[in-house]
Formats: C-alpha cells, structure tokens, sequence
C-alpha cells in the first residue's frame, strides 16, 4: 500500500507538472528526492523509474534522459542516506545540485535548456515549495508506531 500511494503521489506531481506551461517547476524531482531520503534502495530505484519514465512521456524526442536523471538523483541521494542529517539546509542543498545536474546535464548533452529567467523562478518556487512539502510526506509516511 505504501509503494501505491508514494507512486500515487509522484503521479500527481506529474500532473501538475505538465499542466503548468511556463515557469515549470521540478515537483517530480522534489519528491523523488524527498522519498530518497526515507525509502530503501530498491523501492527508490522503482520511484526513480516511474518518474523518469513519466517525465519522458511528455517529450520522445529526448526519451531516456529523465529516466537517466532521476534514477541516478534517487540513487545518489538514498546512498547519502546514513551519512546526512534529515533537515532542512540539507534538502535545500541537495535539491541545489539536483537542479544544476539536471539542467547541466540538459544543456551539455540535448542543447536544450529554457531561458534562465525560467530557470531561476522555476527552482526559486521549488525552494519555497522543498519545507512545506517535506514536512507534508514526513507527517503522512514516516510517522511509525513506538512502544510505550
């Protein structure tokens, strides 16, 4: 049930995600990277799937890039999982170069990057939106039962 409902989520920001024509921000992204911090390996390789399959749909000209990005974001960041904190400055961080990765990565390999005007606002929005969701999907999914 847990798997359906973090894959439900993903979908959803998907959703929305293409309905937003200008100014696009990553949601997809965002919680992939939210997921990778509480998810096992295995589970966040599935979420990384979904998504960059998903997120290839829209375009098939570039089929495979995004699957490429989000399986290597969802894998790097549930490796770094022992190793960091689950606060706040270091979401934003690894939000940071998730972002740059990927519009790196877009430029350098697809010659294919928005103006840098909808860059910027577009990761300003995901950094607003990084506390508030996180908080959201910590409160729904790892609230786990302890012994009194």
């Amino acid at each position: 049930m847990r798997i359906f409902l973090t894959l439900l989520f993903i979908y959803f920001a998907f959703l929305i995600q293409t309905a937003i024509k200008r100014f696009t921000p990553e949601l997809v992204l965002l919680l992939l990277v939210i997921f990778a911090l509480y998810e096992q390996k295995g589970m966040v390789l599935i979420l990384g799937l979904f998504a960059g399959f998903c997120l290839d749909l829209i375009n098939p000209k570039t089929f495979g890039f995004n699957l490429i990005i989000c399986l290597v974001v969802g894998f790097g960041v549930s490796a770094l999982q022992g190793y960091i904190y689950h606060g706040g400055r270091y979401l934003f961080i690894l939000l940071g170069l998730t972002l740059v990765l990927r519009y790196f990565l877009a430029f350098v390999l697809l010659n294919a990057t928005p103006p840098l005007i909808e860059i910027i606002v577009a990761s300003l929005i995901i950094l607003i939106l990084v506390i508030p969701l996180h908080s959201l999907i910590h409160r729904l999914f790892c609230n786990q039962w302890k012994p009194a």
